[in-house]
């Protein structure tokens, strides 16, 4: 299990504590502490001494540090990689529900559903696809609809890409199409790219309905302001991730008709935001 953390330790130790009723034997806790100042590392230590404690510079952001980890697991010879985020609130079983999926379908990586925080009887995505035309480039798969809904009919679905949070991989996966691509996506996407790459090279990306994982969304992708959501690594509209995923399109026009929708798409939506008119959760 590789979890990226960065100077939220209260957040840290609490995800710690959640989690360790989803360990089993032989499972290793990986945390990549990417520099943190406000003694997360001293505190991992001490809550969970058996955890492995992998330390950064402040440079990693998510896609570096889960490749320290990644690589981690590589060298040690683990069989599957659990990429996780410290604010997630699983199922106690959500781990061994992924597992299981992952023994029946050896060439597949799969992700759990994750479900509102505020309101867990809620999808928040069941996995995603891109689509290029609408310039929907990470949409939700059955994003706001009930968990009853998603359940209905097979537990698991295929999907083209997944949010990292609660997703088991394979580490053949790994060894075959490479890391997440932190040059492009340092924080965000990073995640739906190496599914989508791996999706092309012919693995399954499923979702497994049975496992669970809550997301604060609310605490998501804070807003920084109209340059920075552009500009800054740390916000999901960055550029040079957006134009990154642009290469999978299945043609140069979808690519040049995708780049200004999705653009569109994000200002009216942050406009939508600011008047009230949507929610902050939507």
């Amino acid at each position: 299990m590789v979890v990226p953390v960065h100077n939220r330790k209260d957040t840290t130790i609490a995800f710690v504590r959640r989690i360790r009723a989803s360990l089993r034997n032989g499972h290793s806790l990986i945390v990549v502490d990417d520099g943190s100042v406000d003694g997360t590392t001293a505190a991992l230590k001490s809550e969970c001494p058996d955890a492995v404690i992998l330390e950064g510079n402040g440079s990693l952001w998510w896609a570096g540090a889960t490749n320290r980890g990644v690589e981690y697991a590589l060298k040690y010879g683990f069989d599957y990689v659990l990429t996780i985020n410290d604010d997630a609130i699983p199922e106690d079983e959500f781990l061994d529900r992924l597992l299981e999926t992952a023994r029946e379908r050896p060439r597949a990586i799969v992700g759990a559903m994750l479900v509102y925080a505020s309101d867990p009887s809620r999808v928040w995505a069941c996995g995603g696809r891109v689509c290029y035309w609408s310039g929907k480039l990470f949409q939700h798969y059955l994003h706001g609809r009930t968990v009853e809904e998603a359940r209905a009919g097979d537990r698991l679905h295929a999907v083209e890409i997944l949010p990292g949070c609660g997703v088991l991989v394979p580490t053949a996966v790994y060894r075959d199409i490479g890391t997440y691509d932190a040059s492009r996506f340092p924080q965000y996407h990073a995640d739906s790219e190496f599914t989508l790459r791996a999706h092309r090279r012919g693995y399954e990306v499923l979702v497994d309905t049975e496992s669970v994982v809550a997301n604060d969304v609310a605490k998501t992708a804070l807003w920084r302001g109209w340059r920075a959501a552009f500009l800054h690594k740390g916000s999901p509209f960055y550029l040079p991730a957006i134009t990154g995923i642009l290469r999978y399109a299945p043609s140069p026009l979808a690519a040049v008709v995708a780049l200004p929708t999705y653009m569109c798409r994000v200002v009216i939506d942050r406009l939508l935001r600011i008047s009230g008119l949507r929610s902050c959760t939507a």
